[in-house]
């Protein structure tokens, strides 16, 4: 039998996906996570919104649309709900020097509550105010018609309120412009596994200088 040498951070490293809906984040996230424990790595997945209460309130939004609700009311949701985020998965997992991947963090916020008219920078503001900056960002960049295409063919049609192409290009600026040192944009319309191969060899490139065999 074949044993996994397991691998030993010195540190906690934070992994964060963003891009369109439709731009494969989700699968990416799932398949780094599975390479890295095959690799020997404790690594965890997370997502945001979360399965917790202020996460509820927001798939209801995205699920009914906003209806009364202001968009700085939805971004205090997001903000609250990534506080208890943190607080409950993303510190914890740090301080036991697991590589932590999710699936969207504030850059999402940043982009979508900002294309709806609340200015960028004081989102950026005030999730930095709190949130624990990522160790690496990969952003799978798409154009909105290939995303909602995508949507469309694994939904059957179905969009939910936030994936209107006008309102996304909005977006996808927004997220274009941020221009971290830590954000890899990836090109999202690629294949499957030339999308995979990339992520994994940046990745394991970085975790590299922070490992030790046990």
């Amino acid at each position: 039998m074949h044993l996994i040498k397991l691998k030993r951070l010195q540190r906690g490293f934070f992994i964060v996906f963003e891009g369109l809906d439709g731009s494969g984040k989700t699968t990416q996230a799932f398949l780094l996570k599975e390479f890295l424990v095959k690799k020997g790595y404790d690594a965890i997945l997370l997502r945001e919104p979360t399965e917790g209460p202020w996460g509820g309130e927001i798939k209801e939004l995205l699920s009914n649309g906003r209806k009364e609700i202001s968009p700085q009311e939805e971004l205090n949701l997001f903000i609250e709900d990534r506080k208890d985020n943190i607080n409950k998965n993303v510190l914890p997992a740090m301080r036991d020097n697991k590589v932590i991947i999710q699936d969207r963090y504030y850059f999402s916020t940043i982009a979508y509550q900002g294309a709806l008219g609340v200015e960028p920078q004081q989102i950026r503001a005030m999730n930095e105010a709190f949130a624990l900056k990522p160790d690496l960002v990969f952003y799978l960049e798409i154009r909105p018609e290939l995303g909602l295409k995508r949507i469309e063919a694994g939904r059957k049609g179905k969009r939910d309120a936030f994936e209107k192409e006008h309102y996304l290009s909005k977006v996808k600026e927004i997220f274009d412009s941020c221009n971290d040192p830590f954000i890899k944009k990836i090109n999202g319309s690629r294949s499957l596994d030339s999308i995979q191969k990339n992520i994994n060899e940046i990745t394991i490139e970085k975790l590299s200088l922070l490992t030790a065999n046990i």
